[in-house]
C-alpha cells in the first residue's frame, strides 16, 4: 500500500509538469492598455483559453519578478525591465515590441509648455520608460527639473492631486482621469514617433520548451494587433475588462499604437535608453544588445 500511494503521488506530480509544458503562462500589468491585443486575441478566438494562463500584476516590478523568478513565461512590459535582467544574468529576451507610445506629460494648469518645466517637479515610475522617456525629454528640451521616483502608479497620482510634484510623466489610460485642473503638456510621440515602450518578453527555457505556445501567441498578438485601428467592436470587447468609458477608450487608442516587430529604428532607441539607465545607475553593468533580442536561431525555432 505505501509503494501504490507514492507510486500514484509520482503519477500525479508528473501530469502536473505535462499539463504545465502543454500551458503558456502570461504575466500582464492589470491597469494598463499595453496588453489590449491580449484581450482582443482572447475574445476573437485567435488564442485558445485552455492553453493561455493569464496572471495579472499591479506595477511593472511585479510582472518582472514573476518572470525572473520563473513564475511565468511571458510578459508585456517597458522594455527597460529586459534590460535591466540581461545585465543582472537573468536569461530573458525581447520577442517583439507590442505598445508604442501611448505616454506623455501632465502637469497642474499653470504649466502651459514643456519649457515651463523648469525647476518643477516631474513624478516618475522609478526605472520605469516613464522614468527614461522624462529623461530624454528633459535632456533633449535642455530643462533642469528634478525627478521624484515612485514605486507605483497610484502613488504618483496622489503626489501630483496634492501638490508634492507638478508634473507626471504618466500613461493611458489614467492620464486622462486627472480633469479639467491639468493638462498634457508633452506626447513623447512627438519627440519619438512610434517609439517601443511595452514589449513582449520571455525566457530563453520557454523558448526552448514551449515554442510552439509561444509561436502562437506572438501570431495571434500580430492578428489582434492589426484590428485596433480597424475594428471599433473588436477594441470594445476586448476593452471591456478595464472598465472605461466610450471617450477614454477613444482618446487612449489615439495616443497608442500597437504593432510587432523589432525594427532596427526602435531597438536603436531602446539602445539610447539603455545608456540613460547606465547614467542612472539603473543598469548594473553595460549590456550587449544582442543578447537582449533574440538570436536568429530563436527567431527560426519560433518561426519569425
Amino acid at each position: 500500500m505505501k509503494y501504490f500511494s507514492i507510486f500514484v503521488l509520482v503519477l500525479i506530480m508528473m501530469t502536473a509538469c505535462s499539463q504545465q509544458k502543454d500551458v503558456l503562462i502570461v504575466g500582464l500589468i492589470r491597469p494598463s492598455l499595453n496588453h489590449l491585443p491580449v484581450q482582443i486575441a482572447l475574445q476573437k478566438g485567435f488564442l485558445d483559453s485552455t492553453r493561455i494562463k493569464i496572471h495579472y500584476f499591479s506595477s511593472g516590478w511585479e510582472t518582472n519578478e514573476a518572470l525572473t523568478a520563473s513564475r511565468i513565461d511571458v510578459a508585456v512590459m517597458p522594455f527597460t525591465y529586459a534590460w535591466q535582467d540581461v545585465a543582472a544574468g537573468y536569461p530573458v529576451r525581447i520577442a517583439s515590441f507590442l505598445e508604442r507610445e501611448s505616454d506623455g506629460i501632465i502637469c497642474n494648469k499653470s504649466i502651459r509648455s514643456v519649457q515651463e518645466l523648469n525647476d518643477k517637479k516631474i513624478g516618475v515610475l522609478r526605472a520605469s520608460t516613464l522614468d527614461i522617456f522624462a529623461r530624454m525629454l528633459l535632456e533633449e528640451h535642455n530643462i533642469k527639473a528634478e525627478l521624484v521616483a515612485f514605486r507605483s502608479p497610484m502613488e504618483m497620482a496622489a503626489a501630483l492631486t496634492s501638490g508634492e510634484v507638478d508634473a507626471l510623466s504618466y500613461y493611458v489610460p489614467p492620464i486622462f482621469r486627472f480633469g479639467d485642473d491639468y493638462r498634457i503638456v508633452r506626447w513623447f510621440s512627438e519627440d519619438y514617433p512610434n517609439h517601443p515602450c511595452c514589449n513582449v518578453i520571455t525566457r530563453d527555457e520557454t523558448i526552448q520548451l514551449k515554442t510552439k505556445l509561444l509561436s502562437g501567441f506572438l501570431v495571434a498578438l500580430a492578428e489582434a494587433s492589426t484590428l485596433i485601428p480597424l475594428d471599433h467592436e473588436a477594441v470594445v470587447a476586448g476593452a471591456s475588462s478595464f472598465g472605461l468609458t466610450d471617450s477614454t477608450l477613444s482618446q487612449s487608442i489615439k495616443y497608442t499604437q500597437y504593432m510587432m516587430g523589432t525594427e532596427e529604428a526602435g531597438k536603436e532607441l531602446e539602445k539610447r535608453a539603455a545608456r540613460v539607465m547606465l547614467e542612472s545607475k539603473y543598469l548594473s553593468q553595460k549590456v550587449d544588445p544582442e543578447k537582449v533580442y533574440l538570436t536568429p536561431a530563436q527567431k527560426n525555432l519560433l518561426g519569425l
